[in-house]
């Protein structure tokens, strides 16, 4: 797990949780001051594991907490593995992870970037994904959705968490990607309930890989 300053414990985090998960049982905020900056320890209490166990069954998907516990062992590496990797080109995708390059513009993987989840119109659709300016990305998205036929477009939502690097932000992406793999359909889009969007987010702040 590492700890002091240069702990790379992906439940540590510099800005606060989403108020839904702040606001619940599930998780327990641990606030603490290093190298003048704030962070944020997230862990799921006794109580909130119990929870989310009750939740997956009475709905019958499955146990985020679970899920990337087995997809951990299964890799033997620590790294939350692409459960559709054999999937077609045309079904979900992982998305391009970061990287430095320089040309006529740049990209720099220790920007701080945000993991989001976009909403389509008031749909259980959402488009999961990481970006440095979100604002500047939804205009992206939006570009392809002609809103003059179907009166909806993508939306920012309370979901987005940020990250010191891109490269954090990415990883959470795929942490939250990967537990609702079951639900996933084209590209980084997921068709979930905001409940089950709830357990993979927490899941993917709380769980530790191996």
């Amino acid at each position: 797990m590492g700890g002091g300053t240069g702990s790379t414990r992906r439940n540590v985090i510099t800005q606060p949780p989403p108020e839904g998960i702040r606001d619940s049982d599930l998780a327990v905020i641990r606030h603490r001051r290093v190298d003048g900056r704030n962070e944020f320890l997230v862990t799921l209490t006794a109580k909130g594991e119990v929870a989310v166990v009750k939740y997956c069954e009475g709905r019958g998907i499955a146990n985020p907490l679970v899920s990337a516990r087995d997809v951990e062992v299964a890799r033997g590496d620590g790294e939350p593995a692409d459960a559709r990797d054999d999937l077609p080109p045309t079904g979900p995708t992982r998305g391009p992870s970061p990287s430095t390059w320089s040309g006529t513009v740049s990209r720099d993987v220790d920007a701080a970037a945000i993991t989001y989840a976009l909403r389509f119109g008031k749909r259980d659709i959402w488009k999961i994904g990481y970006a440095q300016d979100l604002s500047d990305r939804l205009d992206e998205v939006n570009k392809h959705v002609p809103d003059e036929v179907l009166g909806e477009q993508w939306s920012i939502t309370t979901w987005q968490q940020r990250w010191p690097t891109q490269t954090e932000a990415y990883e959470m992406e795929q942490r939250v990607l990967g537990l609702l793999v079951a639900r996933r359909t084209v590209g980084e889009r997921v068709c979930c309930t905001e409940d089950e969007l709830r357990a993979a987010w927490v899941a993917a702040l709380s769980v530790i890989p191996a």
